[in-house]
């Protein structure tokens, strides 16, 4: 499979979400400040960067609706602000960074119980038969078949993590991929190298079938070659937006992290990025 997306669709009616003038924090702590990101495609994957504590997850949970937030957010031309959180969960799928709690339920066991309460809500519910067929063929996607019975609690952290994305996969299939908003708060942070290829691929495969794909990574170079667009936020503000090759340079790494990089480009065009050392104060206000 291809490391690029790739899945710019021609059609001009594709679902789009648009995020204008979002406001959003913690009860009286304003976190993200007058954000607007526009036109984020189906069929695309889009990557939030940016230093810790620079809004990206708050981001992600404003549009879930897990927390108080203003402004005119639309998806697909529905104004998500509006919704419920039954109504929004049909239109889209949210993934934490922590993953499956240690309950006393095997990993088949907790996939079907998480996506019947989302099957229901569905306008063409799957049998149980069908629903277990589908779970399977998530778990086999996802190499994820030799641990189908057994406990979360003997799972190690990053199959936890699997078992999550796994979870929030088989939800989105079941509400409908095209134009549906898949949103995941660093889905890599604990997994081994294969596992983040492979994470990363579903991502793809996802964002073919029609969703919106928007993550949290940081790891630059996988959020480089698998994004069609990052976002870079800092201190609850949009410092860029565009393609990694525009938006990765040393300027605002240095700026961002306060490291000093080497970027250069690969065959197919995509960045490759090494961190040569630390910034000075001097450097990096530059």
């Amino acid at each position: 499979m291809s490391q690029s997306s790739n899945t710019k669709a021609d059609e001009t009616d594709i679902p789009l979400l648009d995020i204008k003038h979002l406001n959003a924090g913690y009860q009286s702590k304003s976190i993200l400040k007058d954000i607007t990101i526009s036109a984020l495609k189906a069929g695309t994957i889009t990557t939030l960067i940016g230093p810790n504590g620079a809004g990206k997850s708050t981001l992600l949970k404003a549009l879930a609706g897990l927390i108080p937030a203003n402004g005119n957010i639309q998806l697909g031309g529905r104004t998500l602000t509006s919704l419920g959180i039954k109504d929004r969960a049909k239109i889209l799928s949210y993934l934490p960074q922590s993953p499956l709690a240690e309950l006393d339920l095997s990993l088949l066991e907790s996939l079907l119980y998480s996506a019947r309460i989302k099957n229901e809500a569905t306008d063409n519910p799957l049998i149980m038969p069908e629903l277990e067929q589908a779970a399977l063929q998530v778990l086999e996607k996802l190499d994820l078949q030799d641990l189908a019975l057994s406990n979360l609690s003997a799972l190690s952290g990053g199959q936890r993590q699997m078992a999550s994305f796994a979870q929030a996969a088989l939800g989105t299939e079941l509400s409908g991929t095209k134009g549906h908003l898949f949103m995941l708060d660093e889905p890599t942070s604990a997994l081994d190298l294969r596992r983040q290829e492979q994470l990363m691929q579903s991502l793809q495969t996802l964002a073919k079938e029609g969703c919106i794909i928007m993550l949290v990574l940081h790891d630059l170079s996988l959020a480089s070659r698998y994004s069609d667009r990052l976002i870079v936020l800092d201190k609850g503000t949009l410092v860029a937006d565009g393609s990694p090759e525009h938006v990765l340079t040393p300027k605002l790494l240095r700026s961002l992290y306060g490291v000093e990089t080497k970027i250069t480009r690969s065959e197919t065009g995509k960045v490759n990025m090494t961190i040569t050392g630390l910034a000075n104060d001097q450097t990096k206000e530059s």
